[in-house]
């Protein structure tokens, strides 16, 4: 018998809202980090032909769930460090 446990304690479920909720702390700290930088924040973009204008190429929402993942990286880096 072979047999697999899965644990999903550390996951961005956007279907839950304490992820969701996490989203804008991280979209600040990203937009603020970008800013010092002086670089563009990126953006959602239209494609020419969606008609209904859904912002479907999803640039902004990318570098933010990026942004998050690296910085709890980086946390957690640190973390075993100390």
């Amino acid at each position: 018998m072979v047999g697999v446990v899965y644990q999903f304690d550390y996951r961005l479920d956007l279907t839950d809202s304490e992820s969701i909720d996490l989203l804008p702390i991280y979209y600040d700290l990203m937009k603020d980090d970008l800013a010092k930088a002086d670089k563009k924040t990126p953006e959602n973009k239209d494609v020419q032909s969606d008609k209904y204008h859904d912002l479907i190429i999803r640039e902004l929402d990318c570098a933010v769930i990026e942004y998050m993942h690296q910085k709890i990286d980086e946390q957690i880096k640190s973390d075993i460090k100390s």
